[in-house]
């Protein structure tokens, strides 16, 4: 009585109406367990302390407090089995992402149908340019979404060099040139975004990883584009410098730039992350932008966890993401409020950045560093069911729940490197080694883990023929996670006066104590 007036308890009562003929004498007696109920923001912990010290109390605990295992609603999601394969439903018992901070996925591609019923909610829409000063810069007209009348004045009223982009910026329309209209001529963008950042739990359509994003748009296609993307590396420097947390590609190719380069170097400055497909070539080729440092690559697997047949593979890859194949391919938003399935690695993008929004929702004080080493490293291993691919699909397939609430691998990573670059300095300096000459090669190393770097990397390089001797074969150099190294040293080699013209194979090896490549 006295715990109870020093706590202000509301009422005892029994936990459990239980049966006066108990089934057996082995079972516990619930009939001695009681709920006490405290007053409003009463402290359960301090209750369950006093009540426990006292002899004539078994034990006293709080109460945990459970929530359904809640599904959405969403007319398609039945369909929508690579949810259920990352861990979605358990990642939502911990954070759906609409009680965090509002992440803003920009969206770099052919453009997004920013009216579509099951994307509108969720689309970014930028108050800079709220003239009127109303809260909002599209409305509905009739049946159909427009931009706000007494927002269009022509004039850049944010500052940002943009006028009247309320809802992202349109780098390539029909014309061939810009304006504020966002819009998806080939529907590739539309279906991405409905994958990173659909509406979710609205009774339509299809649900999203994270249910809080909203959808930056920027198109770089226009109805003649042919599924190429014209104007990519515009839209990210724009996503970029608008805002956008995450920003998805879901195209690339084989060449890259140094141009290419400065825009993913200047998006990441300015503290976005940046997530690419890997490619549909099916080799392990390295494909751009995801094979430049600062992007994460996802390659796609399908719904047992295999490499799907199209999806590129190989060093460059850090995640793998279920992607879809044949008919079985992810249900997500197409132009014109319509739906449908789509595979490749373009959709496993756009879901894995989708994870890397519902992270930072949950942990919206952490760096982008810390994101991704957690996305990363909390990652299923699917080794098992790709014996051919060991190594070459990442840290393994993404986990939503374990990014939120799971520890990384402790396991010490391996450095993934390639020679990128060799710039060959020759005695005769005409760019050609001669019999009996001498030549100074110099190499530019890339490390596609973004996990781990070395200070003490060891270089060796060696020859297969005796005709070529190496003059100075070892090196020590440090290499940073992600990141691309023009080696200040060389390594000289000599060629003998008698050795025949023709091609000859050196070999480069990396060793460290945690890595040997």
């Amino acid at each position: 009585d006295a715990i109870c007036r020093n706590l202000g308890v509301e009422r005892i009562e029994p936990a459990f109406k239980t049966r006066s003929v108990k089934a057996g004498g082995n079972l516990p007696d619930l009939s001695r367990i009681y709920r006490v109920s405290l007053p409003a923001g009463g402290d359960v912990q301090r209750a369950a302390v006093l009540f426990g010290m006292r002899p004539e109390v078994e034990y006293a605990e709080p109460i945990p407090i459970y929530y359904a295992d809640e599904s959405p609603d969403d007319q398609h999601y039945a369909v929508q089995s690579f949810l259920p394969q990352i861990m979605a439903e358990a990642a939502w018992d911990v954070h759906k992402g609409e009680d965090g901070p509002e992440i803003i996925v920009g969206i770099a591609d052919s453009g997004v149908d920013w009216r579509h019923e099951d994307l509108v909610d969720n689309i970014y829409q930028n108050l800079g340019e709220d003239a009127d000063g109303d809260g909002s810069v599209i409305e509905l007209s009739g049946n159909t979404w427009v931009f706000d009348p007494d927002d269009v004045n022509g004039v850049d009223d944010d500052g940002n060099g943009y006028a009247d982009d309320f809802v992202g910026w349109n780098f390539w329309n029909d014309n061939e040139e810009q304006d504020n209209d966002p819009d998806d001529p080939s529907g590739h963008g539309t279906h991405v975004a409905g994958l990173a950042g659909a509406a979710t739990n609205n009774d339509l359509g299809v649900a999203s990883i994270s249910w809080n994003v909203r959808i930056m748009a920027a198109s770089a296609s226009n109805s003649e584009s042919d599924g190429s993307i014209d104007q990519g590396l515009a839209c990210v420097a724009y996503l970029a410098e608008n805002g956008a947390d995450v920003i998805n590609m879901s195209w690339g190719g084989p060449g890259t730039s140094q141009v290419h380069r400065d825009v993913m170097d200047y998006a990441t400055g300015l503290g976005s992350i940046l997530v690419a497909a890997a490619g549909n070539e099916s080799t392990s080729a390295i494909h751009y932008p995801s094979g430049a440092p600062n992007v994460i690559s996802v390659a796609a697997v399908g719904s047992t966890d295999r490499k799907t047949s199209y999806s590129n593979y190989g060093l460059s890859v850090d995640i793998a993401t279920p992607g879809g194949s044949g008919i079985n391919g992810l249900m997500s938003t197409i132009p014109g409020d319509g739906y449908a399935r789509e595979s490749g690695t373009s959709m496993a993008s756009p879901v894995t950045a989708g994870v890397f929004a519902l992270v930072k929702s949950y942990n919206p004080g952490w760096s982008n560093d810390q994101i991704i080493a957690q996305i990363l490293g909390t990652a299923d291993s699917i080794d098992d069911v790709n014996q051919t691919f060991l190594g070459q699909l990442g840290h393994g397939r993404v986990n939503a729940y374990e990014a939120l609430v799971g520890v990384p691998s402790t396991a010490e990573p391996e450095l993934r490197l390639e020679v990128v670059g060799v710039a060959i300095t020759d005695e005769g300096g005409d760019g050609g080694i001669q019999n009996g000459e001498s030549a100074e090669l110099a190499i530019v190393l890339q490390n596609y883990n973004h996990l781990a770097g070395s200070d003490n990397l060891t270089l060796t390089l060696e020859s297969e023929d005796n005709v070529i001797q190496i003059v100075d074969s070892t090196m020590t150099i440090s290499i940073g996670a992600d990141s691309i190294e023009e080696i200040e040293d060389t390594f000289t080699i000599s060629v003998a006066s008698n050795a025949p013209s023709g091609l000859y194979q050196l070999s480069l090896t990396a060793t460290d104590t945690v890595a040997s490549v």
